[in-house]
């Protein structure tokens, strides 16, 4: 959509897409390598949404509508997602409505101009079997103006009901070609290190500030289906510990409802068999907490959702591009934490593709 004074400056979308089931299952191969089949299935959902372009002092909010703000592919951006709404093609028609916050990364993949982004959306309201549930969704993607769109979308939803969880066997996904097969995605499960404990960081007037995260990363493999009487279910796979990872968290739970959150000096240290398979850097740039009741939960936790490029790796991710989001849940009393990472891969040479005649443990 370009600005009505500048018919060459895009100010935004307005969005109508199809999404696909994702069927991405992490392994470690015979070679102690990370690799991950892939596999893009029938359509499952529709979003639309209206993605406009802010300026860095713009408050966004579900009603605030942005001045129109030209997009520059050679810097970072913010932006908002206004309307969104989700619908799944099943019976109960689930879904929901939705705002977002997010920006944009300029990189160079293939020698080609690439916005990468990341935001985290709100749901303002549950549809169908989703209604009444509370919701946290991240998104990690990329977009070529004016027309190319790549978005993985992730909720994370909290179920004490068991009202999503698949009881039975889900069925595979109906595999269609790879819209974006130079792309891996590698999901991991963060958990306390009982090693190291949470440590609270403290201001000199003593205000909590943030804390020192340690945590085990595990593989994990997230799916689910639609189709059937019951509608939208899930399942989660968690394997075996493959990582570390440590990291300063920039947060004050006492600010608000509505928190931001940044990350230092985060490190993800990976072990393939037995060995070390590489480490990589990146940072939460963005990133919003939000206080939430949970019953039967005592007290309230934070949804946490963030996301930041990936700065440098080594072993199997040295030289590596990417975009890192969390989906988490986090309690300060007691101190606890459930970090569900994405870490969207820039994989043109096949780097983290597992072949199917490769053997994996």
């Amino acid at each position: 959509m370009p600005h009505r004074g500048d018919p060459g400056s895009l100010i935004g979308m307005d969005v109508t897409e199809q999404l696909h089931r994702l069927d991405a299952r992490p392994q470690v191969a015979g070679d102690g390598r990370f690799v991950v089949r892939k596999r893009v299935g029938e359509p499952v959902a529709v979003i639309r949404m209206r993605w406009r372009v802010i300026p860095d002092d713009f408050i966004p909010g579900p009603d605030r509508e942005p001045p129109p703000t030209a997009l520059d592919m050679t810097r970072s951006q913010r932006f908002c997602m206004l309307d969104g709404h989700m619908q799944f093609r099943d019976r109960q028609r689930s879904g929901f409505r939705a705002f977002g916050t997010g920006r944009t990364f300029p990189v160079i993949v293939n020698g080609q101009p690439q916005l990468r982004i990341g935001a985290m959306v709100e749901v303002l309201e549950g549809l169908g079997k989703l209604r009444g549930l509370t919701s946290n969704v991240v998104v990690n993607g990329y977009i070529r103006p004016p027309f190319g769109l790549a978005l993985s979308i992730l909720a994370r939803v909290a179920d004490a009901g068991s009202r999503l969880r698949a009881s039975t066997t889900l069925s595979d996904v109906v595999a269609m070609p790879d819209p974006d097969p130079q792309t891996t995605f590698l999901m991991l499960l963060g958990e306390p290190d009982p090693d190291q404990p949470v440590e609270l960081t403290l201001s000199d007037s003593g205000a909590v500030t943030g804390s020192r995260v340690a945590e085990i990363l595990r593989l994990v493999r997230v799916r689910f289906n639609v189709a059937g009487r019951g509608g939208v279910i899930s399942k989660t796979d968690v394997g075996p510990p493959v990582g570390r990872l440590r990291a300063t968290l920039e947060f004050n739970p006492m600010a608000g409802r509505v928190t931001p959150i940044r990350t230092y000096n985060g490190r993800f240290v990976f072990f393939g068999s037995r060995e070390l398979a590489g480490t990589l850097n990146a940072d939460l740039t963005d990133g919003w907490a939000i206080r939430t009741a949970l019953p039967p939960v005592p007290m309230p936790v934070f949804r946490f959702g963030g996301f930041g490029p990936f700065i440098r790796g080594t072993g199997q991710f040295l030289g590596v591009t990417g975009l890192v989001s969390l989906n988490g849940i986090v309690s300060v009393f007691p101190r606890t934490l459930s970090n569900l990472y994405v870490l969207r891969i820039s994989d043109p040479h096949g780097r983290f593709r597992a072949l199917s005649s490769q053997s994996l443990t």
